[in-house]
């Protein structure tokens, strides 16, 4: 157990270290990008360059954040009542929302509450209404419902058939070979769930609809 933790502690210190030089990278290369010397061709190979950095920083901030899960940094936990959570998501996400002509409809018949830290309620639903975006069709549909017992985020796609439900919660799986995904959103969703006794996640599908529900234990 010793053993284990120390392992975590140096992925967490790791992640820490690379953060930094990315970042400045990043701002480096965004400089490099307006100047106007650049052709066509530089600045086309530049840019992969800058994705592939974002990759890479979006990549240690997950694996920053399995840490600190896994670590049990997160102590303070409250009753969070989900639907306000839903709410400020719904107003962070509402600009690709448009963008993407995705049709959201929200759909309360109670309230979803439970002991969680607010910071990990926030990442969580947020990972999931990502994945809900992502694989979404353009002019497509996301559904949320709440009631006392669960929370269900639905979503429509181009694939029509369920998901490996064996996998899709594991490290770096993808189904769909994206490979601007870091295949750690769900992952970092089912942590999480792991982390706190008193709920589960569950995937189904439901032509035409892909659904991810929480559910607390009690209910």
């Amino acid at each position: 157990e010793r053993s284990g933790y120390k392992q975590k502690q140096c992925i967490e210190n790791a992640s820490y270290e690379r953060q930094t030089p990315i970042a400045v990278a990043l701002n480096q290369i965004d400089v490099l990008l307006e100047s106007d010397d650049l052709t066509q061709k530089n600045y086309l190979e530049i840019n992969q360059i800058r994705n592939t950095l974002k990759r890479m920083s979006t990549l240690n901030q997950s694996l920053l954040m399995l840490s600190k899960i896994e670590n049990q940094q997160f102590k303070d936990k409250e009753e969070v009542v989900f639907n306000d959570v839903v709410k400020t998501m719904i107003s962070d996400f509402s600009s690709i929302l448009e963008f993407k002509s995705i049709e959201l409809d929200l759909i309360e018949n109670g309230e979803f509450k439970t002991i969680i830290n607010k910071d990990l309620a926030y990442s969580l639903l947020s990972n999931l209404f990502k994945n809900a975006i992502k694989h979404n069709t353009n002019k497509g549909k996301i559904i949320i419902e709440l009631d006392n017992h669960s929370l269900k985020i639905k979503n429509n796609s181009n694939r029509k058939t369920p998901l490996n439900s064996r996998d899709i919660f594991n490290r770096f799986y993808k189904e769909s070979g994206d490979q601007l995904s870091t295949g750690l959103g769900l992952s970092i969703v089912k942590t999480i769930v792991d982390h706190h006794s008193n709920m589960n996640i569950y995937y189904d599908f439901e032509d035409p609809f892909h659904i991810f529900s929480l559910k607390n234990k009690n209910s």
